[in-house]
């Protein structure tokens, strides 16, 4: 008994902190997108916020701009709609929220996603890992996957000690 309560108690703390790092609740982030370019992609700086400082609260803004099409599996897709599942390798003590309640948008449409917290992670480059669902026309099955490999969308994180330039 004592072994299944551990084993339990394992999967639920591993499960809180997997899903840590999303700070969304019922709201949304008080973030502004900015008008639809028909440019997809995330800024600023193209693919890194800039340099957060470890021990030093950010409140820092990705802004976005979805794809209306594109090319995966094969097949050219128009984007009903475009979810973002998680956004994993955030670095520790930060966390996201976008300015959609259900995290969810249109195809082409703008969003922003606010990283706000403390962290506590060494130095370093972290590379997140954005995972998304969609869906499209003709229909094709897109669920819980990484943006890097779909839609070769990448998106870093640098951490510094206080001092020290990134």
């Amino acid at each position: 008994m004592k072994k299944l309560i551990f084993t339990l108690s394992t999967f639920a703390l591993m499960a809180t902190a997997a899903n840590a790092q999303y700070c969304g609740g019922s709201g949304t982030s008080v973030c502004v997108p900015e008008p639809a370019t028909g440019t997809p992609g995330l800024t600023p700086y193209l693919d890194s916020l800039p340099c957060v400082i470890k021990g030093v609260a950010v409140d820092q803004l990705i802004k976005f701009e979805n794809f209306s099409q594109f090319v995966a599996f094969g097949q050219n897709l128009t984007i009903n709609t475009f979810k973002i599942d998680s956004i994993g390798n955030l670095p520790a003590g930060l966390c996201w929220k976008t300015n959609k309640a259900n995290n969810t948008f249109n195809g082409g449409e703008s969003g922003c996603i606010r990283v706000t917290g403390t962290t506590t992670a060494a130095s370093g480059q972290y590379k997140l890992r954005i995972l998304m669902s969609a869906t499209t026309t003709p229909s094709v099955p897109i669920s819980n996957q990484n943006a890097e490999t779909l839609a070769s969308l990448r998106y870093y994180v640098r951490v510094n000690c206080p001092g020290v330039t990134c």
